[in-house]
């Protein structure tokens, strides 16, 4: 999720100005920053931060959540937006809810004035810095409270709902027809949705109906406010395959007293901008009451966890400051926004290691009994990371989202294997709107990063999974896959370089990094895995084979099965990543094939004593060729020779020298003179054979 810097100041006046001071903030916070650009927001420069958020922490999908984080760090107070207070009351419609998965859920009436009215400075430039600024206030002020309360809303356009709205599990074969599709989908039996008496209205939690969305000619407006079992809201969005940024919030747990307070919100926004005002009162239904869940510390053990003793004021401020509520001492409710995850004294641990901030705390490690061998699949990789990291590798993460455009990149059309992808609907974040089915583009893209800071030489390595849809009807069955209904992983090892493959080689080599260097370490990773790894011409039906060169790249192969690829990348794939003044070569296998089974080649019995070795060198023109030598040195040599073979091969200008290698039987030994005897036999037998065409004993 993106937050610019001057929005979260808003929330904590005292978020420090200065733009690297914040973002080392964060990540102490641990709160990663993933990416920082300077955007023009509502024509004033702005830095813009995008964050990787934790699964557990629903809150901080917000501006709220984050900014309680700095503002506990900072000792600082918490601003929260203006609100608009609505008296509760009967629904102006029917309002019943039928299942336990639904919380708590409200309704609220609204008469229309101007559908294209604009928001407030601060809350249109919120919505810029997230590229969600649509011209519609009433789609504009949801994503809005979205962004700063982390509390999911809707519009429904009053005048297409038909009686009464009920909260409902879905029946056998039910359809519904989401925003943004082209035409219904069926929802599985049981789904959590919100309905009229004629229609399916919204998937609870996850996305509105193309029938009952607010358009420009909406007079009349019901806004939803509502909080939901994230469990079910994750059900519906896995298996309707519908991801956005409402079930993502839901799923991580939501905070059921932010209902009405985002129906306040929403209301004192839509009213300031002249764009629409309540005409009624907020309709509330729902059995949800806190349940008040108390945690209770051991100050003796907490100091012992940490070796940092707590003061218990210090304690108390930290722990208030992030919602809980002080019941005595030693005792705090935990608020509803962390009921979902705070349950036990530890949880509390975090977030006071947290605030006070990881490098604060002294470094100690735990005493341990006894270790653990290492398993198989934990050798393999330290084995493969050893190698790499020998060969100057450089191990990195990647992100497992990436844009739209990366299809287009890669030269993928519409059909092709690698097209499907577990797309995220109403992304916040352009850049992650695609979780990634390959490793090609992250690959690219690490490189064409690299080229821009003029970096010579990179050699990049990652363990990684890819995502893919399953067909309809996949039990996801596959070897190598595993994942949620309708989505398999494929667990992958990826390496990735340009340049020279020993950067400063005082010796001079500029071997590069190419198809022949890469196709040597997967030789060698297969060496030392004890995997007989084999190469194959790349057939077309690889997935990637067309953002390869078709020349100069090979399938990898164990037991018959393909289980990677390696191979210089396209001309036109390294123009479409922007890539300038490097050819990048890149390399895949299944994390499982490096797991497999390693293949021991048999023992072999030890001789007795080792071969005698002599040295025959002939001079011999180009015009005797020393497959026709061979056999007559075999055929000339006594019982107790076993073997002939090249040894070395000089030229120079027309001269040629070939020197043989002669191997007799250890046992039994042998004297000099009879070594020398059979040695003179063979000599005699191939100048005999080749001397008038100038063969002769060196």
């Amino acid at each position: 999720m993106k937050f610019a810097l001057s929005q979260l100041q808003r929330f904590c006046p005292a978020t420090p100005s200065d733009p690297l001071e914040l973002h080392r903030l964060l990540d102490d916070l641990g709160l990663e920053v993933k990416r920082v650009e300077t955007l023009n927001v509502g024509g004033v420069e702005d830095t813009v931060y995008t964050l990787e958020l934790l699964a557990n922490r629903g809150d901080h999908y917000a501006y709220s959540g984050v900014a309680r984080e700095l503002a506990v760090r900072l000792n600082a107070p918490l601003q929260t937006p203006a609100t608009q207070s609505l008296d509760q009351g009967e629904a102006p419609i029917p309002l019943t809810i039928e299942t336990d998965k639904c919380l708590r859920y409200a309704l609220a009436p609204f008469a229309v004035k101007v559908n294209h009215a604009k928001l407030g400075p601060d809350e249109t430039k919120l919505l810029e810095a997230a590229d969600l600024v649509t011209g519609h206030a009433l789609i504009d002020v949801t994503n809005l409270v979205n962004c700063e309360l982390g509390q999911p809303t809707h519009a429904f356009d009053a005048d297409t709902i038909r009686g009464g709205i009920t909260i409902r599990e879905s029946r056998e074969g039910e359809e519904a027809h989401p925003l943004f599709a082209e035409e219904s989908i069926k929802l599985p039996a049981g789904t959590v949705v919100i309905a009229d008496d004629e229609k399916v209205l919204a998937v609870a939690g996850v996305i509105g109906c193309e029938e009952s969305k607010v358009t420009d000619t909406t007079k009349r407006m019901l806004l939803e406010s509502a909080a939901f079992d994230p469990v079910a809201v994750r059900l519906a969005a896995r298996k309707t395959r519908i991801a956005t940024d409402s079930s993502a919030r839901f799923e991580r747990g939501c905070d059921p007293t932010l209902v009405p307070v985002a129906s306040e919100r929403i209301a004192h926004v839509l009213t300031q901008a002249g764009a629409a005002e309540p005409t009624g009162p907020l309709a509330m239904v729902g059995d949800w009451a806190d349940a008040q869940h108390t945690v209770s510390l051991d100050f003796a053990d907490l100091s012992a966890f940490f070796e940092r003793d707590f003061d218990p004021a210090e304690v108390k401020r930290i722990l208030e400051g992030y919602g809980f509520t002080a019941v005595d001492d030693t005792t705090f409710r935990v608020p509803p926004h962390r009921a979902w995850d705070v349950v036990e004294p530890e949880d509390l641990y975090e977030e006071l290691a947290r605030a006070v901030g990881y490098n604060e705390l002294p470094e100690a490690l735990p005493a341990i009994d006894a270790g653990v061998s290492a398993s198989h699949e934990q050798d393999v990789e330290a084995t493969v990371d050893g190698l790499l990291t020998a060969h100057g590798f450089y191990e990195v993460y990647t992100d497992g989202f990436y844009a739209r455009n990366v299809r287009e990149q890669l030269g993928l059309k519409d059909g092709d294997a690698l097209w499907p992808h577990v797309e995220i609907t109403n992304a916040l974040d352009k850049d992650y709107a695609l979780l990634k089915n390959n490793t090609l583009g992250p690959a690219l893209q690490a490189m064409a990063l690299n080229r821009r800071f003029q970096s010579p030489d990179v050699k990049l390595y990652e363990w990684t999974r890819t995502f893919h849809p399953a067909p309809p009807g996949s039990d996801n069955s596959a070897s190598d896959s595993d994942g949620a209904p309708g989505v398999t992983e494929r667990h992958v090892l990826w390496g990735v370089g340009y340049g020279a493959v020993r950067p400063g080689d005082w010796g001079g080599n500029n071997d590069a990094v190419d198809l022949f260097y890469l196709k040597g370490v997967i030789e060698e990773l297969g060496k030392a895995l004890h995997l007989p790894f084999t190469f194959a011409e790349l057939s077309d039906d690889e997935p990637l084979a067309g953002a390869l060169h078709p020349y100069r790249s090979l399938s990898v192969t164990l037991d018959g099965r393909r289980v990677g690829v390696v191979g210089e990348v396209h001309p036109v794939t390294i123009k479409a990543f922007n890539i300038k003044g490097a050819t990048p070569s890149y390399f895949e296998l299944e994390t499982k094939a490096l797991q497999h089974e390693p293949v021991r080649e048999p023992m072999t019995e030890l001789r007795a004593a080792p071969d005698v070795i002599r040295m025959l060198s002939f001079t011999m023109p180009a015009s005797v060729s020393v497959k026709d030598v061979l056999p007559v040195l075999r055929n000339a040599g006594p019982e107790w020779f076993t073997g002939v073979s090249v040894a070395d091969v000089f030229e120079k200008n027309d001269d040629r020298a070939v020197t043989f290698r002669v191997a007799f039987a250890g046992l039994p030994p042998r004297t000099a003179d009879e070594l020398n005897a059979a040695c003179d036999a063979m000599v005699k037998a191939v100048t005999g054979a080749f001397g008038d065409r100038g063969v002769k004993l060196r």
